[in-house]
């Protein structure tokens, strides 16, 4: 599996080396972490203005749904 700047989570062939499919997530893939069937991502909106942490749990390349998410919003103060 890799993540990308622009939000692509893919899943890779060990064996064929092929892109087995892939997903589309909120903002800037930063972290992609595995363990058994479990995935962990922490991603950042394009202007780092949220971030979020979701953890998925991976039944399979295309089946993996969020168990659970925690997301922080960064308040911007422009003053003049």
């Amino acid at each position: 599996m890799s993540g990308s700047q622009d939000g692509v989570l893919a899943f890779w062939s060990l064996e064929s080396g092929e892109q087995v499919c892939s997903k589309t997530v909120f903002g800037r893939i930063e972290v992609v972490r595995g363990k058994g069937d479990i995935l962990a991502t922490a991603h950042f909106g394009r202007c780092f203005d949220v971030g979020v942490v979701s953890v998925r749990k991976a039944n399979s390349p295309s089946d993996l749904p969020v168990i659970y998410s925690i997301y922080q919003v960064q308040k911007l103060l422009i003053t003049m």
